[in-house]
Formats: structure tokens, sequence, C-alpha cells
């Protein structure tokens, strides 16, 4: 009788709505990294081609600050993409300590068949939910990230 009593017993903080955004983010992550898998990039590298491709240009510190990461762990992956040469790096034209990156062909080849998938991922993932209850979500994420 104990036994199947403790099996049943949920804590409070284990329903606490921000217990429940962890579980999902690390649902999502483990969706998009099987997604990704067979491209050779890691959710990581892709985050950071995204960022890349949204803000051509950026420094590795701006990379750094928009993940959360530190530094060196942002210049880790930056190196590694740029030895894999899906990105380029110039010196700043005012302060040529900083170095702008920039997609290559290449890196943008990646990020589109990597977005193709992550998107047939999304949706396969989210095909629970209504079309409307996505854009709720969607919608509450976005207010409460603002």
């Amino acid at each position: 009788m104990r036994a199947s009593t403790q099996q049943t017993y949920r804590p409070t903080k284990f329903r606490r709505t921000s217990y429940l955004v962890k579980r999902l983010e690390n649902a999502v992550r483990e969706m998009l990294e099987v997604a990704l898998a067979d491209r050779d990039v890691t959710l990581a590298q892709y985050t950071l081609l995204s960022m890349f491709s949204d803000v051509d240009g950026m420094s590795s510190a701006d990379a750094a600050r928009r993940c959360g990461v530190s530094k060196q762990a942002s210049n880790e992956i930056i190196n590694v993409l740029e030895a894999k040469r899906l990105i380029s790096r110039t010196e700043d034209r005012e302060n040529r300590r900083i170095l702008r990156i920039k997609l290559t062909t290449a890196g943008r080849r990646l990020l589109a068949a990597c977005d193709t998938a992550a998107d047939r991922s999304e949706r396969e993932f989210f095909s629970k939910l209504s079309a409307t209850q996505v854009s709720a979500l969607r919608e509450a994420i976005e207010i409460l990230i603002a």
C-alpha cells in the first residue's frame, strides 16, 4: 500500500509553472538535437548560426550576451563554426579588436537545411496543440520574455 502511495504522490514543487517550463525546455532541446543530428551541427552551433543570420556583423561578445553564455563558451563554438567554414570574421572598421561575424555561403546553406529540419520537428512536437493554442503559447512566451 505504501509503495503505490509514493508512486502517485507529486509534491507541490513539481506543479510549479517554472518546473513545467523547464521540462518543456528540456523536451524542445532534445527534439531539436535529434532534428539536427543528421546535419553534423549541435544545437548551440545552430543557435549561433541563426543569430548571425539575423544580425549580420555581430561580434562574439554580442553573441555571448544574447545566448547568456560566457565569452569563452561562445568563442569555442565560433571557432568550430569558422573551422567548418560556416562563418567568416573580419575586423571592425572602427575598432580592430572587434571581429564581425558573417555567415558564409556554406553557412547559409546549412542553416536553411537545419531550419527545414527544425520546422518539421516543431510541427510534429506541437501537433498535440491546436493552431490557436500554439499561437497563444507563443504570445504568452513573448510577453514573459519581453
